[in-house]
C-alpha cells in the first residue's frame, strides 16, 4: 500500500468510525495542510512522495515525540517524511515502525531502494534522517517488528542491525547520481 492508497481509505474509516480518535504528529499534520515548508532545523531536501491533497478527516489529537496513547509511546522517526512516527508497546517491546522499516522486497531502511519493492525508498524524504531513526529504533531492542510494507519480524534485532549497516554503507559510498540497488 502507498500513502495514497492509506490516507486515501482515512475519510471513509472516520465516517464509518466517527468515535474513534485520529492521531497524527503535529510535524505530519502540517503536511495533510499542504504545508511543505521545512522547519529550520530540518535538512533542505524537497518533501517527496505522494500527500495526498483532499483528505477532509483531521486529527483529533496532535502527538508528538514521548505522547503515550494507552501501553504505546509515541516515537518521532522522521526520514521517510518529516513527521514521521513510530509507536512502542511498552507492554512487550512491540515496535510500529511504519516506513522507517520495510521488509516487503527485502529488510531495509527506509529510503534504501529494493528493485522488487522500491517504492518507500522512491517516497521517502530524506535518507540520512531515516537512518538516524533508524539508529534511534534499535536502541529499543524490540521483540517484534511490523513495518507498514512488509511481513512483520520476531526477534528483529540482528535484521534491523544489518539494514542499518546496509544503509550506512550506501550512504557513505554513493555518488549523489547513482542509488545501488539491493535484492
Amino acid at each position: 500500500m502507498h500513502t495514497m492508497t492509506i490516507l486515501g481509505a482515512l475519510d471513509a474509516i472516520n465516517q464509518a468510525y466517527p468515535e474513534i480518535p485520529v492521531h497524527i504528529s503535529t510535524r505530519e499534520a502540517r503536511l495533510l495542510d499542504g504545508d511543505r515548508t521545512l522547519d529550520p532545523d530540518e535538512p533542505d531536501t524537497p518533501i517527496s512522495g505522494i500527500i495526498p491533497m483532499n483528505i477532509k478527516t483531521r486529527a483529533n489529537v496532535l502527538l508528538q515525540e514521548g505522547d503515550r496513547i494507552g501501553s504505546l509511546l509515541s516515537l518521532a522517526t522522521s526520514g521517510h517524511t518529516p513527521g514521521s512516527m513510530s509507536f512502542l508497546d511498552i507492554r512487550n517491546h512491540f515496535l510500529f515502525a511504519g516506513d522507517a522499516f520495510q521488509t516487503a522486497g527485502g529488510m531495509a531502511v527506509a529510503g534504501q531502494l529494493r528493485s522488487s519493492f522500491p517504492f518507500p525508498a522512491l517516497g521517502t524524504w530524506n535518507r540520512q534522517v531515516s537512518l538516524d531513526s533508524a539508529r534511534k529504533l534499535l536502541r529499543y531492542q524490540p521483540s517484534l517488528l511490523a513495518v507498514g510494507h512488509g511481513e512483520m519480524l520476531e526477534h528483529p534485532y540482528t535484521e534491523m542491525e544489518l539494514a542499518i549497516t546496509e544503509a550506512e554503507y550506501n550512504i557513505k559510498n554513493e555518488s549523489k547520481e547513482s542509488v545501488k540497488f539491493f535484492v
